[in-house]
């Protein structure tokens, strides 16, 4: 759980080398070309000056060594796609950007970077190919840029230990305020932002509590003076990480990985209103989700992440609207990752579901409906085709579908594809406005596979895993 702090992607993007993509209509969603990113987006960023998107990802992953390349482009108003220039340090992943006095930030996986109009700066000490620095955050606070993350001793001139929060005032970075008694060895910082004019860090840290604030749980504030928790803070057994902060209407949004059952508020969002923490809304109902990062739109809020609903799996993307939530409807992209605008739409990055170097998903995408779907809590059984699959995750080849059609005047044809598009199952089913059916895929192996509903309507899919 805590290797996917900071969004390390390398990892996980290999382990789905060798998968193929199936093919099948994304309605709400307008692709980027394929070839932009390949297997993972790892950073955006709007320019607040000019409202351009910058894109951060793997742009070329060697099929024999498996060593990745990053890419960074710069997505004009006018849809226009300039790429800027490599960055010095082979291997390097970019996890944040941040502008600040005029000038573009970056931080990643070995170094912390300025552009320079044709090429990036490095900021740090850090010699090369020595892994000192993971950056996962920008924000500026009292005049000074301010960074979060990882940052081993050796990393900047004048800090001899290990540090997590460094403030950087244009010519050298110091440790914040002197002191980093907001989490010990072991632990991150993967977000901030300011709250009532104070500084909120948050990451996982409740797992490697300071000896100075053994009760800190995942997201703390910093008064001008000292560090406090919100309230209880986080609370839960130690496998809490918090991922993204946003605030709306004086509120503090907190996304990540934790849940009700542990004593936290809500199931990957929670929200602080200045003494109290709640759910947002009546709360992402699901076993599990991991909210990876968050953006209002007016009074919208868009989530990203790898969301779990009932007949939903692995959503990612999803709108919280006018007190509901509503789902993206299947979409071939495995996690969102990060947010952005593109005019007045909503661009979603993140990782590709099935890759090779020659076949792959989408990495990118530009959110073109009003909606996701009718806000949930709106009947909406009779208004489109329904399909739930259970159990989801399925622990053996038998699993249970349920559907309900609009129209029923035609026979049903229900397929089940593995990850290489493969048919493994399909039946012909009567024409039935609604229905349950057991399916055995005997011993299929474990994996994640497509089940298929076509019928009247059209056709419904959902993702089926099995592990």
């Amino acid at each position: 759980m805590k290797a996917l702090s900071c969004l390390k992607i390398n990892l996980v993007i290999l382990l789905l080398l060798g998968l193929q993509q199936i093919g099948y209509a994304q309605k709400s969603w307008q692709d980027y070309p394929r070839d932009l990113f390949q297997g993972a987006v790892s950073a955006m960023y709007n320019d607040p000056d000019d409202g351009s998107l910058y894109v951060a990802g793997v742009h070329e992953i060697n099929p024999i060594d498996r060593y990745i390349i990053s890419r960074v482009v710069r997505i004009n108003s006018d849809k226009s796609i300039d790429t800027l220039p490599q960055f010095p340090q082979d291997y390097e992943v970019i996890y944040c950007f941040y502008k600040w006095q005029g000038k573009l930030y970056a931080g990643g996986e070995r170094h912390i970077y300025r552009f320079e109009g044709n090429f990036w700066a490095i900021l740090d000490d850090v010699k090369q190919n020595m892994a000192l620095i993971s950056a996962c955050t920008f924000i500026e606070y009292q005049g000074q840029l301010i960074v979060g993350g990882i940052f081993q001793s050796g990393s900047f001139k004048g800090i001899q230990e290990e540090a997590h929060l460094v403030a950087f005032d244009g010519l050298r970075f110091t440790r914040f305020m002197g002191e980093d008694t907001v989490i010990s060895q072991g632990g991150i910082i993967n977000t901030l932002e300011i709250y009532n004019g104070e500084l909120i860090v948050g990451g996982n840290f409740d797992a490697f509590p300071p000896l100075k604030n053994r009760g800190y749980k995942e997201v703390v504030a910093w008064d001008g003076h000292g560090w406090h928790t919100l309230g209880q803070g986080i609370l839960g057994d130690g496998n809490e990480l918090v991922y993204d902060l946003a605030v709306h209407r004086g509120e503090l949004y907190v996304g990540g990985i934790f849940q009700q059952s542990t004593g936290a508020p809500g199931n990957g969002l929670a929200k602080w209103d200045g003494s109290h923490w709640s759910n947002v809304g009546n709360g992402l109902e699901a076993r599990r989700n991991w909210v990876y990062y968050l953006l209002f739109n007016g009074d919208t809020l868009n989530i990203a992440g790898n969301l779990e609903q009932v007949g939903v799996v692995h959503s990612p993307f999803a709108r919280f609207i006018n007190g509901s939530y509503c789902f993206d409807q299947d979409t071939v992209m495995w996690q969102g990752r990060h947010l952005g605008y593109l005019g007045d739409k909503v661009v979603l990055g993140g990782q590709s579901l099935w890759y090779t170097p020659q076949n792959y998903t989408t990495t990118l995408s530009v959110f073109q409906a009003a909606f996701c779907a009718l806000p949930s809590g709106v009947a909406q059984e009779t208004l489109q085709p329904q399909l739930s699959l259970h159990p989801n995750p399925a622990r053996t080849g038998r699993f249970v579908i349920n559907w309900q059609m609009v129209r029923s005047a035609t026979p049903l044809r229900l397929r089940v594809y593995d990850c290489f598009g493969k048919i493994v199952y399909h039946e012909l089913l009567p024409a039935a406005a609604a229905g349950e059916l057991e399916i055995n895929l005997g011993a299929a192996p474990f994996g994640l596979y497509l089940v298929s509903l076509d019928g009247s309507d059209g056709r419904v899919t959902k993702k089926l895993l099995l592990q």
